[in-house]
């Protein structure tokens, strides 16, 4: 919905309502990544990269889309400007001035429990983190199932209880470039997988507010984007040399994705409806074209210079005010 109205869309946007499956494809490729990470680092230098990584682009977008809810969209200024704080200062209960943001508390949640366990000592038994968020999360949605329990409020996807059977899948195919799968990986991924069905059963009965044997689209989806991922990391030896020469271009378009998913809908939705004259397929390829345009001109030009200089700031900070809250953190 776009400066007070829902703008017409192509007929066979209906058939893409299951794009929401994206989250769960991130929280996979976020375990793996972070997993990879966390064995080369300290907490300290963790916290401080995780918070380099995703604060500068949160500001720049949410600062670019309070102007435009505030310049185009009419909304009010005092309103909005709540609405950009609680937003841009991590806040996990929402509403949000982007009403995406509230994958990224979950997210940081992850993050949390990761920096707890270097700070532990005890970033190589990434396998038992894997194990906890893979097996509680899977036991919450098996007993959704039954009626055991009502799954749907904010804190226990908080507590990763919703998304942790991805990210637990994400810390397994971290595995699959450096370590052999044991048989007890290959329960666990059954386990994460059979979790993630119930779980994108029951989103997809949410999204069409019905019964729907239709949750087979996203979860095909979600299950070949997977093992698409595990398989860049058992190969990614040979991808990488594959790749070499365009490493600049793909590493700009990953960084990009970030500042996409942020801003998309305050760059893409006003063009959608000043454009909606033209036709709702002319008007959709306008509104995903200025998505992103607008992600890479924020990325290639605002974000990366900001996030080199907050990393910068943040590696300033005298080291023995990281080894206090460590030591209290343990304590």
């Amino acid at each position: 919905h776009s400066m007070g109205r829902a703008p017409s869309l192509p007929a066979w946007s209906e058939f893409a309502w299951w794009g929401w499956i994206g989250v769960q494809i991130f929280f996979v490729v976020s375990g793996a990544v972070i997993a990879g990470s966390a064995r080369r680092t300290s907490a300290a230098r963790f916290v401080r990269h995780r918070i380099a990584r995703l604060f500068p682009a949160l500001l720049i977008c949410a600062s670019f889309s309070l102007l435009v809810s505030v310049g185009l969209l009419g909304e009010d200024p005092v309103d909005a400007a709540l609405l950009w704080l609680k937003t841009i200062t991590f806040m996990p209960q929402g509403p949000w001035l982007l009403s995406q943001f509230w994958t990224i508390p979950i997210e940081v949640s992850f993050y949390a429990m990761v920096a707890l366990l270097i700070a532990l000592g005890k970033a190589d038994n990434m396998e038992a983190l894997a194990w906890a968020l893979g097996g509680a999360s899977a036991a919450y949605w098996f007993a959704s199932s039954t009626d055991a329990i009502e799954a749907g409020d904010r804190w226990p996807a908080l507590l990763l209880l919703h998304h942790g059977i991805y990210f637990a899948l994400g810390i397994l195919v971290a595995r699959l470039g450096s370590s052999p799968v044991a048989p007890r990986h290959v329960v666990l991924g059954a386990i994460c997988i059979f979790g993630a069905a119930e779980q994108i059963a029951t989103v997809a009965a949410w999204e069409l507010n019905a019964e729907t044997s239709l949750w087979i689209v996203p979860f095909t989806v979600w299950l070949t984007a997977t093992a698409a991922i595990a398989a860049s990391f058992r190969w990614r030896d040979a991808i990488a040399n594959r790749v070499e020469r365009h490493a600049g271009a793909l590493r700009l378009a990953g960084l990009t994705t970030y500042p996409l998913y942020l801003v998309h809908m305050h760059a893409g939705g006003p063009v959608l409806v000043w454009t909606e004259p033209l036709g709702p397929l002319t008007a959709t390829v306008l509104a995903m074209a200025a998505s992103l345009i607008a992600a890479f001109i924020i990325t290639r030009y605002f974000e990366l210079r900001l996030h080199v200089r907050v990393r910068d700031a943040l590696d300033r900070v005298d080291s023995r005010h990281w080894h206090r809250i460590k030591a209290a953190f343990v304590r």
